[in-house]
């Protein structure tokens, strides 16, 4: 099969899978720059699982069912409370990598966790723990074959950090740095491109790792893996701006934030009844963003900035301006988004 029928299949389930997240996202409103009221101031490594070799794969059972125990500790041997253990099942049937989460568990205060009800056949065991970069394991479970232990020893991270600054050169403190790995290499094929959006549950879970600018606008962000990020930084009264492919471990990657702008509102219900209390989030938006893989990314990322209601239902959001679009989603109980 040539790359671009490969390509073509993929499209296919991208797009169902694409249609399928919109009409479950629902409705939303977008915000162009020309909605943002001057405030009159001053001037996501793409995680893969390496192909095997071809051969028998260990069929599942039915009348047979795996537990497995382990530990999480740190480069010390202390341990980790409250990490996060992923159970990925691993299928090479079609030739290619794929797995599918079927377990997910947080370590005790002893950095002890236990999965059960798992089927014979291969698994990858993944660790996370902020400020560590994360721990794998690859695991077969084999009918009749003692089932060892997972010890996960996480190492700390790497660092990245730099400056948050104005355009005069004044620093902006308190100002949020955050780091999503880059799901896509910056010379990935299109086959490669799109393999990215079919693990979209995942996507939907990526955090981020934070850190907030002090005093003097210096920010230092912790616990990365050896590989590339996309960076986004938002303050109070400017314009948010983004980084794309920082490599884990760099230095001096400063900001300059233009002066930005205030967007304000009041949440209202069908009715036309003020909402008090409402929560709203605001994301930036790549709507002309002629690039799928982009446009999907763009609403997966958690949301720029967020704010609460007053009883009256007025909202205000300090964050915005510059280039682009932002999409404005309002939630309150009794109502939907």
């Amino acid at each position: 099969m040539n790359n671009l029928v490969k390509a073509l299949i993929i499209v296919a389930i991208v797009v169902g899978a694409v249609f399928a997240y919109m009409k479950f996202a629902g409705k939303d409103n977008s915000v162009s720059p020309a909605s943002v009221i001057p405030s009159g101031k001053s001037s996501e490594k793409p995680e893969v699982v390496e192909p095997r070799a071809a051969g028998p794969e260990i069929p599942e059972t039915t009348d047979h069912e795996f537990a497995i125990a382990g530990t999480v500790v740190d480069d010390s041997g202390a341990a980790l409370e409250g990490a996060r253990i992923f159970a990925y099942a691993v299928s090479h049937s079609t030739g290619q990598p794929e797995r599918k989460l079927v377990g997910e568990k947080k370590s005790s205060s002893e950095g002890s966790f236990d999965f059960a009800g798992l089927r014979a056949g291969p698994y990858l065991f993944i660790a996370r723990y902020p400020g560590f970069q994360e721990g794998r394991i690859e695991r077969t479970l084999v009918v009749g074959q003692e089932t060892q232990a997972l010890a996960f020893r996480l190492v700390s991270g790497l660092t990245i950090s730099g400056r948050v600054m104005s355009v005069s050169g004044d620093p902006i403190p308190g100002a949020t740095v955050s780091a999503f790995l880059e799901r896509v290499r910056e010379d990935a094929t299109l086959v490669e491109r799109l393999q990215v959006l079919i693990d979209l549950e995942k996507l939907q879970s990526e955090e981020g790792i934070a850190a907030v600018a002090d005093s003097q606008g210096y920010y230092e962000i912790q616990g990365l893996e050896d590989t590339n990020y996309r960076l986004r930084c938002v303050g109070k009264g400017h314009a948010p701006a983004a980084r794309r492919y920082v490599r884990a471990g760099s230095r001096d990657v400063d900001f300059v934030l233009e002066l930005g702008g205030e967007l304000t509102g009041v949440v209202r219900s069908g009715d036309g009844g003020v909402v008090g209390g409402a929560e709203l989030y605001i994301y930036q938006q790549n709507s002309d963003d002629q690039d799928i893989v982009e446009v999907v990314l763009s609403r997966l990322y958690p949301p720029m900035a967020s704010a609460v209601a007053a009883p009256d239902g007025q909202y205000v959001f300090d964050q915005l301006g510059g280039a682009g679009e932002f999409r404005l989603v309002a939630t309150a109980s009794g109502h939907q988004p």
